[in-house]
């Protein structure tokens, strides 16, 4: 018995060692006297009535069971006290709790937030220095071209000396147009960038510059040009460097211009006894056909003015598409 109150008693929370121990001590009296009253025979328990103590022995057992039974009674208001303590304490807890859980909810928020501004000012910053990076590629590959076109320029005529002066309108604009220039023209489609490159390209071939307003047939100063190069050779190389070529496939999409000069070319290389008696006047008529309309008649500024927006195009359309 005293076994099963005292594991009792220390299942039940707050309560005090003193009043375990009364309680205890009293019921092992109560079961002592039991006992020895259990154990006493008929003479024995007629002396303990006759002198009294029998019923002092019956007093004390039922006075240390009323004991137990305060002590009880104690350990269970004392035990329910520690227990609306507990409860009480469970409600702040819970209550802190949820205080806490709301504040990281909360939290929470605010840091998605805050994440979704970063990343809005990263996306921001990002497309800002996207777009810084652009303008700064374009006023270095803007500064490029005006480089280029200043050293093409400034060699033109040493490097082109002894080609006739429609073929160098052509293929000056076409080592412009195939550098940073072309580039610079595919970007930003400024016409007026390609109109001034074509100025200065006129300005530095001295048969143009010479004469801006003169006007000539288209025809016959292709004849000249030809004719200017003696030896078939060297009209088969200025064709080569148009693109006839010996593989189709690897030339430039056609140009009027640019397709009757190399075709001048082209014809004008073959032997005497096949060549056609006016190579430029087949030519014009065949770019006419086959690419596009050409005007017979033009001043030098005008040929050089087209063969350079070809050129730029070409080198354009060339440059998108890479």
């Amino acid at each position: 018995m005293n076994a099963q109150v005292l594991q009792l008693a220390t299942r039940l929370p707050g309560v005090h060692d003193r009043a375990l121990l009364e309680l205890a001590n009293g019921i092992g009296v109560a079961r002592a006297i039991t006992a020895d009253r259990a154990e006493s025979g008929v003479v024995a328990r007629l002396v303990a009535d006759l002198t009294g103590s029998s019923q002092r022995a019956q007093l004390l057992t039922i006075r240390h069971l009323v004991n137990g039974q305060e002590t009880l009674a104690a350990l269970a208001v004392e035990t329910s006290e520690y227990g609306r303590v507990t409860d009480l304490a469970i409600a702040r807890v819970a209550g802190h709790l949820k205080s806490v859980r709301e504040q990281v909810s909360n939290l929470q928020r605010a840091h998605e937030e805050l994440a979704d501004e970063v990343g809005e000012i990263i996306k921001a910053t990002e497309e800002r220095l996207s777009l810084l990076e652009r303008r700064v590629g374009a006023v270095e590959l803007k500064d490029a071209a005006r480089d280029f076109a200043d050293r093409a320029l400034a060699s033109a005529e040493r490097s082109l000396r002894g080609v006739p002066w429609p073929y160098q309108a052509i293929l000056l604009g076409r080592h412009l147009a195939s550098g940073p220039c072309g580039r610079w023209y595919a970007e930003s489609g400024d016409t007026q960038y390609r109109s001034r490159t074509a100025r200065a390209v006129a300005d530095a071939i001295p048969q143009v510059s010479q004469t801006p307003g003169r006007t000539i047939s288209l025809a016959t100063e292709f004849e000249e040009a030809w004719r200017m190069l003696v030896w078939p050779e060297q009209r088969a190389l200025v064709g080569e460097l148009l693109d006839i070529g010996l593989v189709p496939g690897l030339a430039l999409a056609s140009r009027p211009l640019h397709h009757m000069a190399a075709m001048t070319m082209e014809l004008a290389s073959l032997a005497d006894d096949v060549r056609p008696e006016r190579p430029a006047g087949i030519a014009l008529e065949l770019s006419r056909r086959r690419v596009a309309h050409l005007d017979a008649g033009a001043t030098a500024r005008r040929i050089v003015d087209v063969a350079v927006q070809e050129q730029f195009e070409l080198a354009a359309s060339h440059w998108r598409q890479s």
